[in-house]
C-alpha cells in the first residue's frame, strides 16, 4: 500500500455450493458484483489486455445517491484472487478490496476483505457498519442464484 496500513477493515466469509469458476466470474463482472451492493455499478473502462473486459486494469463507476467514485481492478488471478482499489472520488482512501477464492469439494469459499481509511474523521466505523449491513442484505439472493444455476 502507498500509505500506512488502513485503520478500518471488514471481512466476509461466504460459502457457495457452486463451482469456483462460476463464483469467480460473477464477482469479477462489474455489473453482476454491483447487484450485491446498493447503488449503480457499471464498467467504464475495459481491461487493456486479455479476453475479459472486466479483468486487470478495468474500471467500474459506482453511484450511490450523490456520491460517485471509481474502482480499478489491480490484481486478477483467474479463479483465485481479485483485488481492487478506489482510484477516484469516494469518502474513503487508502483502500484495498481483496477477494480470495478456494475450491472446497464441489463448492467455493470466498474470503473477502475490505480495508480503508475514512476521509472524513469519525466516519470509519459508520462505513464499516454500512458495508456489513449491505453485504448481508445483498449476498443471500446471489448465493441462492449461483447455487440454483450450478444445479
Amino acid at each position: 500500500m502507498t500509505e500506512a496500513s488502513p485503520r478500518h477493515c471488514v471481512r466476509f466469509h461466504q460459502h457457495f455450493a457452486a463451482p469456483i469458476k462460476q463464483v469467480f466470474e460473477f464477482m469479477l463482472d462489474h455489473e453482476q458484483f454491483g447487484r450485491i451492493w446498493p447503488g449503480a455499478f457499471r464498467r467504464i473502462q475495459d481491461a487493456p489486455a486479455g479476453t475479459n473486459p472486466n479483468g486487470l486494469g478495468s474500471v467500474r463507476e459506482i453511484r450511490i445517491g450523490p456520491i460517485r467514485f471509481e474502482e480499478t481492478i489491480v490484481t486478477c488471478e483467474p479463479h483465485s484472487l481479485i483485488e481492487y482499489r478506489v482510484t477516484r472520488g469516494s469518502p474513503i482512501r487508502n483502500h484495498l478490496g481483496r477477494m480470495a477464492f478456494s475450491a472446497v469439494g464441489n463448492g467455493t469459499e470466498l474470503d473477502y476483505v475490505i480495508r480503508f481509511d475514512a476521509r472524513i474523521p469519525c466516519t470509519g466505523r459508520l462505513i464499516e457498519n454500512s458495508l456489513v449491513r449491505d453485504w448481508n442484505r445483498g449476498i443471500a439472493s446471489i448465493v441462492a442464484e449461483l447455487e440454483a444455476a450450478a444445479g
